[in-house]
C-alpha cells in the first residue's frame, strides 16, 4: 500500500512538473519571441 501511494506520488509530481516545464517555456516563448 505505501509503495503504491508512493508511486502515485512520484507519478503526479511528474506530471505536474512536466506541465510545469511546459508553461513556463510557452510563457518564455510568447514574452520573448
Amino acid at each position: 500500500m505505501i509503495y503504491i501511494n508512493c508511486m502515485t506520488f512520484v507519478h503526479n509530481c511528474f506530471i505536474c512538473g512536466s506541465f510545469f516545464a511546459y508553461f513556463v517555456t510557452v510563457h518564455g516563448l510568447v514574452v520573448s519571441p
